[in-house]
């Protein structure tokens, strides 16, 4: 997962993507209090070793990559334009976090976070479906930097 981190960021860098710095330990522990939920140990190591994009940056295909202070969950997620419904067929929204956005919010990418910190999907989400891309976070940094379209 290290290594995969490490290609995000030399990503990044090449596009000049200005990124944010890493979640600290106080950070971690006071959003994981605030959902009740802890952080798989793939998502905690992103969010300490490289922090996600400054404040809504978005890369040339249009992904922002939340960093951790950003990160809500659906239920409290202030993207969705007012006015807009949830995306369908969403189960426990305040269990389901935004972490990834693409073109301001017209599509948002979501995976589930649990009290027990296990894996989840990561799951495409419109106002109209939700498609599963990637089976974990990992997963979903892989297809960004090999094949980013296989995440529509």
């Amino acid at each position: 997962m290290l290594e995969l981190i490490e290609t995000l960021r030399a990503h990044w860098l090449a596009e000049k993507i200005p990124i944010g710095p890493g979640a600290t330990d106080a950070e971690i522990t006071e959003f994981e209090d605030r959902y009740s939920v802890r952080l798989p140990p793939e998502i905690k190591l992103y969010f300490v070793t490289l922090g996600g994009m400054s404040d809504w940056h978005l890369d040339k295909r249009n992904f922002t990559f939340f960093p951790l202070r950003m990160v809500q969950s659906l239920s409290d997620f202030s993207g969705v334009p007012e006015g807009r419904p949830l995306p369908v067929n969403v189960d426990h929204p305040d269990k389901q976090f935004v972490i990834v956005d693409f073109l301001i919010s017209s599509h948002i990418y979501l995976t589930r976070l649990s009290p027990g910190g296990g894996c989840f999907p990561v799951t495409l989400y419109t106002e109209e479906s939700n498609t599963e891309v990637a089976p974990s976070f990992a997963a979903f940094l892989h297809l960004y930097l090999t094949n980013p379209d296989a995440l529509f």
